[in-house]
């Protein structure tokens, strides 16, 4: 799992690190530091290693707090080369 605290690290000790790419760690829902990335909705993601599971079921699952509404279409999760 991820927690997000200030980097991508895998926390389930399994080494499935994340490379997090110009997004910026900020305060998290509860008020913690670090807990959380702000996005720019361009040019910023979190990517993650494709998933080693021995079944192709598994779940994501984010929180999302918009700054700003636009009209065009932005990606949350993308998965393989889509």
């Amino acid at each position: 799992y991820y927690s997000f605290s200030g980097d991508a690290r895998d926390q389930s000790g399994n080494g499935n690190d994340g490379v997090v790419v110009g997004a910026v760690p900020v305060t998290g829902r509860r008020g913690a530091p670090d807990q959380a990335f702000a996005f720019n909705g361009s040019n910023t993601l979190v990517e993650l290693p494709a998933p080693p599971f021995i079944n192709d079921t598994y779940t994501y699952s984010l929180w999302v707090r918009p700054t700003m509404t636009t009209r065009t279409a932005q990606t949350l999760i993308s998965v393989g080369n889509t």
